[in-house]
C-alpha cells in the first residue's frame, strides 16, 4: 500500500523578476492525488478557487503583482489512500544574489568552481577552543595549513570572525540554509566562501521528504546558483535506507561513515564491507529515484574515538 504523502514541488521561476508572473507547483504520488482535499493559502487567506491545474501542475496568478522580497504559499493536499501533505513555499520576488564565484556539478558529481573541479577536503564542528586560543584565525589557520580546504560548523557558522576567517585563509564552507527574512540575508547569501547550503543533517530522524522539499526549494528560491546538501546515515542492509525517499531532494549527499562504535563490539572489522555496501547504494538510489538529477556525494568520515564523541 502506499503509506508516503504527496511530495509537492515549486515550478514556477524564483528569484522572480516578473512580479505579475504566475506561482506554479506540481504535486506527485504513487496512489494519484485527491484533488478535491487540496488547500491553498497566501498570507493565511484561502485562494484555493483561484488556482488552475492542468494535470499535476497547478498555478496561482496574482491579483495584484507579488510584493517584493518573501511571499510565502502554504499547501495542503492528500492523495488517494488518505495521505496528508502540507507545504510552505516561498516565491521571491527580486535579484538573484550577486555571487562572485560560478559554482555548478559536472555530469559526474564533481563540482566545479569557475568551471575548475573543487574536491572537499573538510571538517564538522570547528568550536573556538584552548587550543586554537579561543580564536577563530588561528583555529581557521591551522586547518588550511593542515590542507583543509572546506568547514562546517554548528552554532558558530554565521560568526563574522568565523566567516572572515575562512575567506581570508581561501576556504569553502557548507552553511545552514538560508533564511531571506533576517536582516543579515543579503550578506550571507553573497558570501563567496559559500559552496552549498546544508539542508538537512541526520535528515530522515529530524525531517519528512516534503519538509526535505521545502527547504530545497526555499534555498534556490532565494538562491538558484549553489547546490543544496544533507547528511545521513545510509542503513544500506534496510529494505528501504534512510536515502532513498530523500535522494531526488538534494544535489549533495554526505554519507555519515560512522564504523567504530567500541572495542566491545564486532562491528568494526565489517568497516570496509559496510563502507563499500553504503556507496553502492547511495548509487543504486540515484539511478532509481534521483529523478535525473546530478549528485554529488561528499562521505563524511568518522573522526571521533568511540561512540561517545
Amino acid at each position: 500500500p502506499d503509506v508516503k504523502a504527496p511530495l509537492v514541488v515549486r515550478r514556477s521561476v524564483s528569484p522572480a523578476v516578473d512580479a505579475k508572473a504566475p506561482f506554479c507547483f506540481s504535486v506527485m504520488d504513487d496512489s494519484g492525488i485527491d484533488w478535491n482535499s487540496l488547500k491553498v493559502s497566501l498570507d493565511k487567506r484561502d485562494v484555493t478557487a483561484r488556482c488552475v491545474r492542468t494535470g499535476n501542475e497547478v498555478s496561482l496568478a496574482p491579483e495584484t503583482p507579488w510584493r517584493d522580497g518573501c511571499n510565502w504559499v502554504r499547501i495542503a493536499v492528500a492523495d488517494n489512500e488518505g495521505n496528508v501533505s502540507e507545504s510552505k513555499k516561498l516565491l521571491y520576488v527580486g535579484p538573484s544574489p550577486a555571487v562572485s564565484s560560478k559554482i555548478s556539478l559536472r555530469e559526474d558529481g564533481m563540482m566545479l568552481i569557475d568551471g575548475k573541479p573543487f574536491f572537499s577536503i573538510g571538517i564538522y564542528g570547528f568550536k573556538r577552543r584552548e587550543m586554537n586560543g579561543m580564536s577563530c584565525e588561528r583555529g581557521i589557520a591551522d586547518l588550511a595549513a593542515a590542507g583543509f580546504n572546506t568547514v562546517q560548523s554548528y552554532g558558530i557558522g554565521k560568526d563574522p570572525e568565523y566567516l572572515e576567517a575562512v575567506a581570508r585563509h581561501g576556504m569553502r564552507i557548507w552553511m545552514g540554509p538560508p533564511n531571506p527574512e533576517t536582516k543579515d540575508s543579503v550578506k550571507y547569501l553573497a558570501n563567496p566562501s559559500v559552496v552549498t547550503w546544508y539542508i538537512g543533517d541526520d535528515t530522515s530522524q529530524h525531517l519528512t521528504p516534503q519538509e526535505l522539499a521545502d527547504r530545497d526549494d526555499n534555498a534556490r528560491a532565494v538562491d538558484p546558483i549553489r547546490p543544496t546538501a544533507q547528511a545521513d546515515a545510509m542503513k544500506s542492509d534496510a529494505d528501504v535506507d534512510n536515502y532513498e525517499n530523500y535522494a531526488a531532494l538534494t544535489d549533495g549527499f554526505l554519507a555519515e561513515i560512522y564504523p567504530v562504535y567500541s572495542a566491545e563490539t564486532n562491528k568494526d572489522r565489517f568497516c570496509v564491507a559496510t563502507t563499500i555496501r553504503d556507496m553502492k547504494r547511495f548509487f543504486l538510489d540515484n539511478s532509481r529515484k534521483g529523478a535525473n538529477r546530478v549528485h554529488f556525494a561528499w562521505p563524511t568520515i568518522q573522526y571521533f574515538k568511540g561512540w561517545g564523541w
